[in-house]
């Protein structure tokens, strides 16, 4: 059984591919039936990533969130395409935990008024992508460790099911296309440093992963996915800081999914989904930065 308990051997993995569902325990909770993982985070990273986690959260709490490199929508009137481009953006960790989301900066950012702003924001509150502050103020939710955890797990049912399911729905043309992500995918690790290499990157793991799962044609499985990594999402922004994005993105986590896939594994698809859900949330558990401190400051 393989655990995701820190500061202990958390991760003793007995991987029979003849079980139908080995059990994970994931910390602090109950015994859960989900597929085993075969990858794991480093150890020794702990202390880096904590470290470079707190200048981090210095940094994310000092600015409200910034929108340049969001695609601008064509019309002024149309309220949906503002929505699309904030949830594609919080779902690839764009915006931080606690970041603030001005109303101007987000209608200056994307070409429109405030209005359809306004409309787009309270259509993402309603469904706990974004929060509405007692002082009137719009803010990335912060998660407690349990809530991220309890997310964390739901997704590790759900996720590589849907994958597994996929497997043999996806055509060939639909694997082309996913290898060519992957490959855009690698040549910007080679480059990750650059400005907005690592945001480029998170942007093409979600249209990988979300490619995948819409070979099952169920809007409604896509929908529940979605709402997960809308409130996980901005946590991946910790991948994008300092060492952690480059310990994070020294492994290709997403390889072993594209190898199974190509190989048409359904049941190997189903492991390595699970291991990339599992080892992101060992990544972001580690940095000490799930229920912290919420930004300050005035809206704009």
């Amino acid at each position: 059984m393989g655990t995701l308990d820190k500061g202990s051997s958390r991760r003793r993995t007995a991987l029979d591919r003849h079980s139908q569902a080995p059990q994970v325990n994931w910390p602090g909770k109950a015994v859960v039936a989900l597929p085993p993982s075969g990858v794991t985070a480093p150890v020794s990273w702990k202390k880096d990533v904590q470290m470079a986690s707190r200048q981090g959260d210095t940094a994310a709490t000092e600015q409200a969130a910034s929108f340049e490199g969001i695609s601008s929508v064509t019309k002024l009137s149309l309220p949906d395409q503002v929505f699309n481009s904030l949830r594609d953006a919080l779902m690839s960790g764009r915006f931080a935990p606690g970041q603030r989301v001005p109303l101007r900066s987000i209608a200056s950012a994307l070409g429109t008024s405030t209005m359809p702003a306004r409309e787009a924001v309270n259509r993402l509150i309603s469904i706990g992508a974004l929060e509405l502050l007692p002082n009137r103020r719009v803010a990335v939710p912060i998660l407690s460790a349990d809530r991220y955890r309890e997310i964390a797990v739901a997704r590790g049912i759900i996720e590589p099911a849907a994958a597994e399911r996929a497997t043999l729905q996806l055509s060939d043309a639909d694997l082309q296309s996913l290898a060519g992500m992957h490959q855009k995918m690698s040549e910007l690790v080679k480059h990750i440093d650059q400005e907005g290499a690592a945001q480029e990157r998170m942007k093409l793991d979600k249209a990988f992963f979300f490619k995948v799962y819409s070979a099952n044609g169920s809007p409604v499985l896509i929908s529940t996915i979605e709402s997960f990594w809308l409130k996980t999402g901005p946590y991946l922004n910790i991948l994008m800081e300092g060492i952690a994005k480059k310990l994070w993105f020294n492994g290709d986590r997403v390889k072993p999914v594209l190898d199974a896939l190509l190989d048409r594994d359904s049941e190997e698809v189903r492991r390595a989904v699970f291991s990339n859900i599992q080892t992101a949330f060992e990544y972001i558990a580690d940095s000490g930065r799930l229920g912290g401190e919420r930004q300050t400051g005035e809206d704009e």
